[in-house]
């Protein structure tokens, strides 16, 4: 029987296996952003489009897309990173940072992906030229541990996206959702396929999840064997 996984419970899995077992939190988002990438893949030949758009807020989240985003051009499709925040504030979260500084150095000599930084969306303008049916959207704006309304720029960012016709694959949670209530914060994005980590978050379940989270990927990242215990 599938377990699904409340707020709490996701966060205290992350811990215990980084505090309990010690493995790293880099090695946890190799694997959900591997995973990620996984599915964009195949999102892509599914639909036949032709490049890919990462939406990154500044949390864990976003780590997990810039990793995602180093195996696509990696695999030769054009990429482009938004930023919908200062990238000074990526080092709130160590392993975003070392993961944005990957494709930031990748970038600069040449290999991609494109990265456009905040102060250059206006605030988001920039999304919204980049999407159409031929895009692919990755969603690693917000996760789980929204509790409150979504607020700007990403309420505009999730307009954005919602707006086009890119088909879109959320990464852990469609940003906007409550990942308990499975209601939209103000906002949420409508996903076509959500890679969620470990398990689904209980807020799937719920009726008002449905029109969010498409089909439903469960991730195996490397911390499965907690929900053994």
């Amino acid at each position: 029987m599938m377990r699904f996984l409340t707020r709490r419970e996701s966060r205290k899995l992350d811990e215990s296996a980084m505090v309990d077992y010690g493995l790293a939190g880099l090695v946890l988002m190799e694997n959900a952003g591997a995973a990620v990438a996984r599915e964009t893949l195949a999102a892509l030949r599914e639909v036949g489009a032709e490049r890919v758009v990462v939406v990154c807020g500044k949390g864990n989240n976003a780590g997990d897309g810039f990793v995602a985003a180093r195996h696509l051009v990696s695999a030769g499709i054009p990429t482009s990173v938004f930023l919908l925040c200062l990238k000074e504030e990526l080092s709130s979260s160590p392993d975003a940072w070392t993961n944005f500084t990957i494709i930031d150095q990748m970038a600069a000599r040449g290999f991609g992906p494109e990265i456009v930084a905040f102060s250059d969306l206006e605030p988001v303008r920039g999304i919204s030229e980049k999407l159409s049916p031929h895009v692919v959207v990755v969603d690693a704006i917000l996760g789980t541990g929204l509790t409150g309304d979504v607020r700007e720029p990403a309420s505009s960012a999730i307009d954005a996206v919602n707006s086009s016709d890119a088909f879109v694959v959320s990464v852990d949670i469609p940003s906007g959702l409550d990942a308990d209530k499975g209601a939209p914060l103000g906002t949420a994005v409508r996903a076509d396929v959500t890679v969620t980590m470990a398990g689904p978050k209980a807020g799937f379940s719920k009726p008002s999840a449905r029109e969010y989270v498409g089909k439903v990927v469960v991730a195996e990242i490397g911390c499965g064997f907690l929900l053994q215990e």
